[in-house]
């Protein structure tokens, strides 16, 4: 992984955590400061989200599975939890190396979207064909 993979990660993660979950301020573009090959090829994806708005919108879980494609060895199942454990608010990510699932876990105020996993997944050297929700919390009154 290069410095500006990083980068990358941690700035979309930073201006998550700016923007706020469920903020009454403007929406976070999280575009705005990618250029426009990266917005065609993120608006391009083909992942099934299920119990998710979209890509760009906050999850609404204390955990997802991740449909991991390429997954081979332990060394790639090692990196990929490395890389998913980089991204703020993440507090586990449980890599089965023989089925290509990806439980991971958020902390409570965590602000994480679908897109930044996929992000983080692909720079890892990996694919994601679906992420689910896997607990929403209940609400509160």
């Amino acid at each position: 992984m290069t410095w500006t993979q990083l980068s990358r990660i941690a700035l979309i993660a930073s201006v998550g955590l700016l923007v706020g979950c469920g903020s009454t301020a403007k929406p976070h573009d999280p575009h705005m400061n990618m250029s426009s090959t990266a917005v065609e090829e993120a608006e391009a994806q083909d992942v099934e989200l299920v119990g998710m708005p979209g890509l760009e919108d906050p999850i609404p879980a204390r955990s997802v599975d991740i449909s991991a494609l390429g997954l081979s060895c332990p060394l790639c199942a090692h990196n990929l939890d490395k890389q998913l454990k980089m991204i703020e608010g993440v507090t586990s990510a449980d890599v089965d190396l023989s089925t290509g699932q990806v439980r991971v876990a958020f902390a409570e105020t965590a602000c994480v979207t679908p897109q930044q996993l996929i992000t983080s997944v692909k720079d890892a050297g990996f694919s994601v064909s679906r992420i689910t929700a896997v607990h929403t919390p209940a609400a509160t009154e």
